[in-house]
């Protein structure tokens, strides 16, 4: 598994993983896959791809297949995941071993991941008091995943810390298409402003074939290849998300919702 054919939100996370530079609460939202099954596939892709990281520092790359397949297959101290056993909504029961975790930092890696699914639930559950007053100061070392195939919200306090995430399905013919248009006017958009990028991809004025969302999740993708993103462009990037995110919510105009992405591509992309 190579950062070429990752899913560009993984490997952002692998990025910040291999930095150590996670943090510690993280939504992510999964509506724009078609259903629970490629939900569920992408699910496991992120969880493969953070174990196998962990796993080849210990025992190399030669060793690891082995170890990961038994980690995910039997479970491991530092890897938790939880479902509602109802299906419908969380109960006590559920965050049992949750909070024994909680109690003390990873055992053998550098982080624990906990993988919270169907984090929508968690709204509609008597457990939130007790929830949150666990997520106020987590031991370091420990990331927790809240899931959410839904548009729903989250609980407020869990929406308020987390950073939001939504990733895209993509195939690797079309990533390898955008990569190479990409590649085709990087230098271009290098000379230009945030405003000027916007405008040259506008249709009608000589834009190309792919969408400007996807052509900055092009962009970023090489960047990972390349490893050219430190930590200051990674948070840059983040903002622009979550810009694009309220900007969206207002309904405000196309240009708008992506500046922040254009001056993100102009600032911190070599």
């Amino acid at each position: 598994m190579t950062n070429q054919t990752l899913d560009t939100t993984i490997a952002l996370l692998l990025s910040l993983q291999r930095k150590r530079q996670l943090a510690h609460f993280y939504h992510l939202c999964l509506s724009a896959f078609k259903d629970h099954k490629s939900q569920n596939d992408w699910q496991l892709e992120l969880m493969t791809a953070l174990i196998t990281s962990e796993i080849q520092e210990i025992v190399g790359v030669d060793a690891c297949q082995n170890v990961v397949a038994g980690v995910v297959q039997n479970g491991h101290p530092d890897l938790l995941l939880i479902t509602p056993k109802s299906g419908h909504s969380y109960v006590q029961d559920d965050f049992e071993e949750f909070y024994k975790v909680l109690s003390y930092h990873p055992l053998n890696w550098h982080y624990r991941y906990i993988f919270i699914h169907d984090a929508q639930c968690l709204a509609r559950s008597t457990l939130s008091n007790k929830l949150l007053k666990s997520l106020e100061e987590p031991p370091q070392g420990n990331v927790i995943f809240f899931l959410n195939p839904t548009h729903n919200e989250l609980l407020a306090t869990v929406e308020s810390r987390a950073i939001f995430l939504r990733p895209s399905p993509t195939s690797a013919t079309d990533d390898g298409q955008d990569l190479l248009e990409m590649r085709q006017k990087l230098e271009q958009f290098k000379h230009l402003s945030a405003h000027e990028i916007i405008d040259a991809m506008r249709p009608g004025k000589g834009k190309p074939s792919l969408p400007m969302a996807d052509f900055c999740r092009a962009v970023l993708k090489l960047a990972l290849e390349q490893n050219s993103l430190d930590q200051k462009s990674i948070e840059k990037l983040i903002e622009a998300v979550a810009l694009y995110e309220k900007s969206q919510a207002f309904n405000n105009p196309e240009s708008e919702r992506f500046l922040p992405f254009a001056e993100f591509l102009r600032t911190s992309i070599s």
